[in-house]
């Protein structure tokens, strides 16, 4: 229980103070250009601070041109070279001077979700890091339909081919459809591109997203710490890369937990919002002790489908079934309780694409930049513990 009580060790050390440390071993040659850092882990232990701590302050560098990364790999040393300020921005080569609008391409929430909107909330962090260089941002409407299933690659490549045509200045472009506008891949050769949250395979680009097999990987040890030894996994119904990882995530943590005894079981839903879902139907049907005590979802939009269809059969959350989603989009479910999510920061989504945007701009032949940005467990009622009847029942 040590191993897992550290992982939730608070820290007063701020990223700042830790990027200050990593400087200092930076400049004074202790770690220099192309040097793979040290674990997190063995930072972390190092420097006395938490572990995320240590990722904040990496991702930071990072943004700032300090180091490189690639998913799931140890951050490398880079040039060490600061990112241009506002005043620098102005005075930049006059082939960039009417290049001001930096365009963002996402979907956007029906009205229900207006006043938390992921679109508003990245957007109003892409215009708050635009401030002071000459830039300014615009959203591009892909639209609210976010059911599951084909969507049209046809109309997100519009919306990128306008991009082009109007001479901006780059575009932050969250991948909404599963399969590639061809045009996409033509488009980090006429201007600076950052993908949201989604890889698009074949596309040379900037990445800024979340880490989502943290996130998951979290999600379920805070149920393993409730005592929850059989919980599922459903997802959102799409084959990305973003699903994947939080997949993985998720199996890390009952393998951790349970080594080969580990409860595993991931759940797609129907297509097309479907009212039958034979699959979860037949999942929380079986006898208490055989059944999940809870679910992971991959968003709040999977985690409102699954608690009204459990209400459907008779059943609630928490008294039922625990739920934790991975984001923190929807806040509360239909039955009035507040959704423990593990949340994403969408404003800082939204600044560190204009940051890549802006360093694209100075740098062109910097290397591609793929950033995951740590999220936040938010606890709210759809968990609790398991009833200590259900744990002898689990035993039995």
């Amino acid at each position: 229980m040590d191993t897992i009580s550290s992982r939730y060790r608070q820290s007063n050390s701020s990223p700042n103070n830790v990027n200050t440390l990593l400087l200092d071993y930076i400049q004074s040659g202790r770690y220099r250009r192309g040097d793979r850092l040290p674990s997190i882990r063995v930072l972390s232990e190092e420097l006395n601070v938490a572990q995320e701590a240590i990722r904040a302050a990496i991702t930071e560098m990072t943004l700032e041109g300090f180091l490189d990364r690639r998913p799931h790999c140890r951050a490398v040393v880079g040039e060490a070279k600061a990112p241009p300020n506002g005043s620098e921005m102005l005075s930049m080569a006059p082939a960039l001077d009417p290049v001001r609008v930096i365009a963002l391409v996402m979907w956007r929430w029906d009205a229900g979700e207006l006043a938390r909107s992921a679109q508003r909330r990245v957007f109003s962090g892409m215009d708050e890091a635009l401030r002071g260089s000459g830039r300014h941002g615009i959203c591009i409407d892909i639209g609210h339909n976010l059911e599951p299933g084909p969507k049209s690659p046809e109309s997100e490549e519009d919306h990128l081919r306008y991009a082009f045509r109007q001479g901006f200045g780059g575009v932050v472009y969250y991948p909404q459809n599963c399969r590639v506008p061809q045009w996409i891949l033509e488009t980090p050769k006429h201007m600076p591109l950052v993908l949201l949250n989604r890889t698009t395979p074949g596309v040379q680009s900037d990445f800024i997203g979340s880490d989502f097999r943290e996130a998951a990987h979290q999600a379920a040890w805070r149920l393993i710490h409730q005592g929850h030894q059989r919980i599922a996994f459903v997802t959102s119904g799409e084959y990305t890369h973003t699903e994947q990882e939080r997949i993985r995530g998720y199996r890390q943590a009952l393998v951790e937990a349970f080594s080969a005894e580990a409860y595993e079981m991931v759940l797609s839903p129907p297509p097309n919002y479907a009212n039958v879902w034979a699959m979860l139907d037949a999942t929380v049907r079986q006898p208490l002790g055989r059944r999940p005590t809870a679910m992971i979802c991959a968003g709040g939009q999977e985690a409102d489908r699954v608690a009204r269809h459990l209400s459907m059969l008779g059943l609630q959350a928490p008294q039922d079934v625990s739920l934790i989603a991975l984001d923190d989009i929807l806040q509360t479910l239909p039955n009035g309780v507040g959704l423990t999510t593990v949340a994403q920061s969408f404003e800082e989504i939204g600044r560190a694409a204009a940051k890549l945007i802006l360093r694209r701009h100075e740098y062109p032949t910097i290397a591609l930049t793929h950033v995951e940005l740590p999220t936040r467990l938010i606890e709210r009622d759809s968990i609790r513990c398991v009833s200590e009847d259900a744990l002898l029942t689990h035993a039995r």
